[in-house]
Parts: structure tokens; C-alpha cells; sequence
């Protein structure tokens, strides 16, 4: 990967300066008044190139090669071009604002904005300078001298359509409009027959209009210098004595009409007395030449009155009631002057055999179809019902199967996908059309882990204005030092910078330029829709002021689209991944390379869309501002949110418990993960009765079972003889009913059974207690 971004064309211009000079390259400063600035002269300077393939490089300025432009009584700087090219010479305000035409603006072979293959110029120029050639080119200066170690630069690459020369074997380099006087020296670096290794770097001073070499004289052009002559020639600056005048016949040094002839063209008058004509004769005199009459009826009153004739031939006519010039009229039997009938539907010469439902259509030509207006399938164009008349479903569509749409998504019920619709959530189902409540925002990590880069991206979306149906989406890279400065946005073949737009983005055509730079506050008042523009940026949302700086651009012209084609008309997809790749820069020295010092992020692009926004952007950052501890990120987005190089595809989903009664209560999290651990009092001493499994705060009411197995318990109480309040009966038994046992037996008295308790005696009863004094023995006769 390449781990710099090169910003250092100055350097190459200073270190392949040669000594010598090729005399093939000169400069012509052409003038002319101008239209729209009154007292003005506008001047237009070309490189002359020696050759079709020669290929213009760039005007530079430096310590050891001054740019110097003297324009004392100032220049005029049009209000609507806020530029300092020409790429901000948008040609939908030229016939509102024509003065834009005579701005002064530096360029490379432009008249206007870039288009096709060709590219607008970069430029890359010291802060330090005063003025800069930004701000010269912007604000009237009256003079720009570039002679400071680092210096400036305007440039297009090698790759460039307009680094060509034009026909002429010329490429526009400069428009100067002042109402005074223009001199000074311009430097500039051409590669002969296109080859970069060849460079030539050439300096030729200038003084107002005229054509100047290397040597700083202008040089000799042979020509006619005489202004009233035909062939004057307003370049020569050295007559050679060629000056002629128009001949009768307009030949510039010619001898006129030939003696004997009738023009300029060797012609004589033939018998009609035309110059030059045909005619041999003219028998009848009526000035038509005899092999060029005519014959035809000449009365204009008869149908077959024939204009063109010169001679009447005695055929003159007139129309019968057929129209026909020299006809008989209708034929009997016949409906028309046509020979046809009356057919079924009574249609002279129709074709309807029959029509017999008597509808006024032809039975072949009958429209079957729906014929109730009150149907959603009603066929206006229909002359016979077919019975298909239908009405709307759940969904809306006509003659539809759907049965029901309950939750009116435009799914019918029956084809419902359940499944997460939250797409911040780990399980996000893009098919889904019905939220099943299945969302998880936390197994996939909180949002792809710790991030790789402490630089981060987040992408703000709002409903556009002025676009219906679209929405602004406005990127920003996120800082962590007021100091750190933001270098480029930029892609390769190893890290592709991809944006994608399905649905394409909004241009607004008041903005000509691929960046901010042509969003000029003027212009808004007039087309409001410039503020949702599409466009790429460094820190800006209009054209730079004061210490900022506009993005320079530097491209593949191979990419399609390119970066500014991209942002300019547009486009749907921008996939920079060649070798030489893209990127849009500031320099370390232009205040736009700071973050916003109260939110620490930096704008880089604005996109407008109907549709949806995802893909990947890579940018270069200098913490601290310093250069040599560069750093390049890459960060994946998709949509509205803040993102990482970690890896999300989304917002970070900060995960946690969200329960501010929890003993683990997160602050910072945003979906709850089920973590929560609340806060219970109780007893935690797990050899305690009254021992709570649930409790993480011990309250100091832990305990032990008394004699009765109560938690906490005092025990039997005094004078009872259980723990159920229970006292001893009569009997000794604990909670008894026996209120007494008089005998003693150890049966309560009201439980004594009566009987003979002698187990010698005939009537003893085993079951008695107390005996009765009944027993009783078997008499003789073995009676008891």
C-alpha cells in the first residue's frame, strides 16, 4: 500500500529544472476591447507548441524562477464566478450574468468547467505568498509576484485531453481584463511530443499584447501592414511588401472584367440578353428561349391551369362534382365518387359485413372488455362487456389474490417475512416486512469490537428540501485533537474508495465544479437547490476564504467515472480502484485542514439521493499536524450513523445493562444485553434459616430455627408443653382432652367402659376399664 499521498509537484518543477531553453515555445498575449466592462481590454495569453502531440504541463512560479504579473489599475473579477479558474464559468449563467465571460482567471486550455476528457486544472501555491494566486485571480489584484521557495503552480496531467494544443497548435494559459496595462514574465513546463522525461521548463517576459520568446523580444511576423489594403494581415509586424486592392470583380490585386465579356466570370449576353445564358433563339418574343417553352393550358380560371406553361396548348378544363378536372361525375348505383357502397353500418364504402347487436361497431371489430366504470379493470376503449370487471385487494391491486394486509406494510399478510427490522441490531433480516421482536443488539459483540483507528466516521442524514423524495447525507471524520489536521480522501488499487448510490445523486446544475468551491453564497438566493448539491469537500460547504483552501483533485482519467464526472453528473457508482487512483487534498498550511474546533470532525463530502448510501472511504490525518506521523484509514459505512475501521457496517451498538437501579448499571450502553444485576437485600450467610439465594446485599437479618423449627424463633413458650400452645391433660399427655381420672387408670373418666374385668367370670369383658361389679359364674346348669 502506498502509504503517502503525493503532494509535492512543486518540488518536481524545481528539481528538473534545465538551463537551456527551447526557441520552438513562445508566448502570444492577444487584446481585444472589452463588451461588458466598460473601459476595460481584455487579454488572452497562448503558448505557442511546436508540434500536435506536444503536451502543456503547468505555469509555475519559485524563488529561482519568478511569475510576475503587473497589472497597476487592477482586474476585473466577475461576482459569480467565485473561482480562480475557469471551472467556475458555468455556460447556464452566461446569459444571465454575460460579464462572467470577461472574468480574470488562470486556466490550461479551458474556457469553462472540464468535460469528457478533459480535466480543470489544479493548483497548489505557498500561504505565505501575498497575494496567493487563488486570491489574485479572485479579489482584482493589481499584481502577483510568485518568488517564495515553495512557490505555486497551476497544472492538469499528463493524462488530460486539455494538455494538447488546440488547432492552431496553441493552449490558452491566462484571461487578464483590466483598464490599464499588463507585463511581467511567465514560466512554464511543456513535454515535447507528449514525453514527461523530456520536460522543458521555459521563462518569457511580456509587455500588453504581442507574440514574445524566451530572448524577451517580440518576434517579426512578414505580412501586409497597410489596414486600408485586401490582404492587411493584423499579425504582421513587418511589411513585405505584398499590400494589393480589390479588383471591379473583388480579386484582391486582380485586373477586372476582360474586354468583350459581361461579368467576372468570362461571359457573354445570349438572345434573351441574359449574361452568360444559354438561349440560341426566341421566334415568338416572349422572352422564353424556343427550347425552353412550355405548353399547357394558360387560363388560370381552368382547373388545369398550369403556371409553369409559356405556350397554350388549347387542353384548359373544368372540375365535376367528383372533383375530377374533366370528369363525368358520379356513376349511378354508387355512393361516392369512388365506386363503393353503402355498407352495414351505413359507411359509404365501409367494410362492415354485419353488426349484429346493432352498436354502431362492426362485429370484427368489437373491443371485448370490462364495461363498468365502477370496476377497477374498466376499459374505456371496451365495446362489449366480457365479464371480467374485478375490484381492488388488500394490497390495492387490481383483480389481486390478496386477502388481507392487517398491519398495511403493502405485504399481504400470507407472504409476510418475520424476521429483525432494526438494522443497528446483530440479527437485521433484510427481507424481513414484519418486525417479529426478535431484534438482538448485543451477541455480535456491540458493534464489531474496539476499533482499530481512534479516527472515526459519522454519516448525518436529513430529508432534502428542495429534492423531493431525497434525503442529504453529510459525511464527517471525527478528531481527537484540535491540532490534528485532515490531509486527502483518496483510493487505489489497494484501497478501493467505493461509494455507492443505486438511484444516482442530485447535481444541481448551478454548480458546474466537482467540490464546494462553486456553491457561491451570490447564487443561492437565485437557485436554492445548490445548498443540496452533491459534492466533494475538505472542511467547506461554499467556496474558501480568508487562510482555507479550495480541495485540489488529482485522477486516473481512466476511472469511470472519474471523481469530478462523478460529482458533476450524476452518478450512481464511484469505484476508485486503479493504480494511480484518485483523491481530493489541502495542504498542510490551509486552516480547512483543521476540525471544527467546538465538534473536533471535519466535513468531507455531501451526497444527495433518493435511494440508499453505503461503501468505503479512506483518508489520510496528520495527529497533531504533524506530517511525518501520518496516519490512512479505512472505514466501511452503510446509511446514517457512526462508524469504525473496526469492521461495523453500522452504528456501534453499545451494549450493557440499562437498568439505573442495577448494582452494574452502564451509562454508556444503549441496547440492554440482559447483564442486569439488581440490587436485592436480604440474608447472603448461606447457613442462615432464612438464607436468600437472590440477595447481593447482606441487610443483617440472618438467623437460625429454634426448638420449634421457627427462623428466628424463641422457642416453647412457658407453661406449654409443645410449640403448638398445647399445656399436659389429665392423663399427662401434652395437648390432651382428658380433663380427669379419678381412679387413677390412666383412662379418662368420660372414656371408661363398664364391665366384668374378672377373666375368671362368665360374662368377663377384655374391653372393660372400670369394673362394674357385675361377674358373674355358670350355674348347674351352664347358665352364667
Amino acid at each position: 500500500m502506498r502509504k503517502n499521498i503525493c503532494l509535492a509537484f512543486m518540488a518536481l518543477l524545481s528539481c528538473t529544472m534545465l538551463t537551456s531553453v527551447s526557441a520552438q515555445y513562445s508566448l502570444t498575449v492577444e487584446s481585444a476591447p472589452a463588451a461588458f466592462t466598460p473601459g476595460h481590454t481584455i487579454y488572452r495569453f497562448y503558448v505557442n507548441m511546436a508540434d500536435a502531440t506536444d503536451k502543456f504541463s503547468a505555469v509555475y512560479g519559485n524563488d529561482q524562477e519568478n511569475l510576475i504579473i503587473n497589472t497597476p489599475s487592477g482586474t476585473f473579477n466577475s461576482i459569480y464566478n467565485a473561482g480562480w479558474s475557469a471551472s467556475g464559468l458555468s455556460p447556464l449563467f452566461l446569459g444571465v450574468f454575460p460579464d462572467m465571460a470577461e472574468d480574470t482567471y488562470a486556466t490550461i486550455g479551458l474556457d469553462g468547467p472540464a468535460s469528457g476528457t478533459d480535466a480543470d486544472p489544479s493548483l497548489v501555491e505557498d500561504a505565505n505568498l501575498l497575494p496567493t494566486i487563488s486570491s489574485y485571480f479572485v479579489n482584482g489584484g493589481t499584481n502577483l509576484s510568485v518568488n517564495t521557495l515553495t512557490g505555486g503552480s497551476w497544472y492538469v496531467l499528463n493524462t488530460a485531453a486539455n494538455a494538447l494544443p488546440d488547432a492552431n497548435l496553441r493552449v490558452v494559459i491566462m484571461q487578464i481584463t483590466t483598464p490599464g496595462t499588463v507585463d511581467g514574465i511567465i514560466n512554464f513546463q511543456v513535454f515535447p511530443l507528449g514525453v514527461g522525461a523530456d520536460q522543458q521548463q521555459i521563462s518569457i517576459p511580456f509587455n500588453g499584447a504581442g507574440t514574445f520568446t524566451a530572448g524577451g523580444a517580440p518576434a517579426d511576423v512578414l505580412g501586409c501592414t497597410d489596414m486600408t489594403a485586401c490582404n492587411y494581415d493584423a499579425a504582421a509586424t513587418l511589411d513585405d511588401g505584398t499590400c494589393a486592392v480589390l479588383d471591379e470583380c473583388g480579386v484582391c490585386g486582380g485586373t477586372g472584367i476582360p474586354a468583350g465579356d459581361c461579368d467576372c466570370n468570362g461571359n457573354q449576353l445570349d438572345a434573351l440578353g441574359v449574361c452568360g445564358g444559354a438561349c440560341a433563339a426566341d421566334v415568338d418574343g416572349n422572352g422564353v428561349c424556343d427550347n425552353a417553352e412550355i405548353l399547357g393550358c394558360m387560363d388560370s380560371t381552368a382547373c388545369n391551369y398550369d403556371m409553369t406553361a409559356t405556350q397554350d396548348d388549347g387542353s384548359c378544363a373544368v372540375v365535376d362534382e367528383c372533383g375530377v378536372c374533366g370528369g363525368t361525375g358520379i356513376p349511378a348505383g354508387d355512393c361516392d365518387c369512388n365506386g363503393n357502397q353503402l355498407d352495414a353500418l351505413g359507411v359509404c364504402g365501409g367494410a362492415c359485413a354485419a353488426d349484429v347487436d346493432g352498436n354502431g361497431v362492426c362485429d370484427n371489430a368489437e373491443i371485448l372488455g370490462c364495461m363498468d366504470s365502477t370496476a377497477c379493470n374498466y376499459n374505456m376503449a371496451a365495446t362489449q362487456d366480457d365479464g371480467s370487471c374485478a375490484g381492488f385487494d388488500a394490497l390495492g391491486v387490481c383483480a389481486g389474490s390478496c386477502v388481507a394486509d392487517v398491519d398495511g406494510n403493502g405485504v399481504c399478510d400470507n407472504a409476510e417475512v418475520l424476521g429483525c427490522m432494526d438494522t443497528n441490531a446483530c440479527n437485521y433480516n433484510s427481507s424481513a416486512t414484519q418486525e417479529d421482536g426478535s431484534c438482538d443488539f448485543c451477541s455480535c459483540g456491540g458493534g464489531g469490537g474496539p476499533a482499530a483507528s481512534p479516527y472515526t466516521l459519522t454519516v448525518e442524514g436529513a430529508p432534502s428540501a428542495y429534492v423531493a423524495g431525497s434525503s442529504i447525507y453529510r459525511f464527517y471524520v471525527n478528531l481527537t485533537d484540535a491540532t490534528d489536521k485532515f490531509s486527502a480522501v483518496y483510493g487505489n488499487d489497494q484501497e478501493n474508495l467505493i461509494v455507492n448510490t443505486p438511484a444516482g445523486i442530485f447535481n444541481s446544475a448551478a454548480n458546474s465544479s466537482w467540490s464546494a468551491s462553486g456553491i457561491s453564497p451570490v447564487f443561492l438566493a437565485f437557485f436554492p437547490d445548490m445548498a443540496d448539491d452533491s459534492y466533494a469537500t475538505i472542511g467547506l460547504d461554499g467556496p474558501a476564504t480568508g487562510g482555507a483552501a479550495d480541495p485540489s483533485l488529482v485522477e486516473d482519467i481512466a476511472l469511470s467515472p472519474t471523481v469530478s464526472d462523478y460529482f458533476v453528473n450524476g452518478g450512481t457508482g464511484l469505484n476508485v480502484n486503479t493504480l494511480t487512483g484518485a483523491s481530493w487534498y489541502v495542504l498542510n498550511t490551509a486552516t480547512n485542514a483543521l476540525p471544527d474546533p467546538s465538534t473536533l470532525r471535519v466535513l468531507v463530502m455531501q451526497i444527495t439521493t433518493a435511494g440508499t448510501v453505503d461503501g468505503t472511504i479512506n483518508f489520510q490525518v496528520f495527529p497533531l499536524g504533524i506530517g511525518a506521523d501520518q496516519q490512512q484509514v479505512s472505514i466501511d459505512f452503510s446509511g446514517a450513523g457512526t462508524f469504525t475501521s473496526g469492521g461495523s457496517t453500522g452504528p456501534s451498538n453499545a451494549c450493557g445493562c440499562t437498568d439505573s437501579t442495577a448494582s452494574n448499571y452502564d451509562p454508556a450502553a444503549v441496547y440492554d444485553d440482559g447483564s442486569c444485576i439488581s440490587t436485592v437485600s436480604g440474608c447472603t450467610d448461606s447457613t442462615a434459616c432464612n438464607y436468600d439465594s437472590a440477595a447481593n446485599l447482606d441487610d443483617g437479618t440472618c438467623t437460625v430455627l429454634d426448638e420449634c423449627g421457627v427462623c428466628g424463633g424463641t422457642g416453647i413458650p412457658a407453661g406449654d408443653c409443645d410449640c403448638n400452645g398445647n399445656q399436659l391433660d389429665a392423663l399427662g399427655v401434652c395437648g390432651g382432652a382428658c380433663a380427669a381420672d379419678v381412679d387413677g387408670n390412666g383412662v379418662c373418666d368420660d372414656a371408661e367402659i363398664l364391665g366384668c374385668m374378672d377373666s375368671t367370670a362368665c360374662n368377663y369383658d377384655m374391653t372393660a376399664t372400670q369394673d362394674d361389679g357385675s361377674c358373674a359364674v355358670v350355674d348347674e346348669c351352664g347358665v352364667c
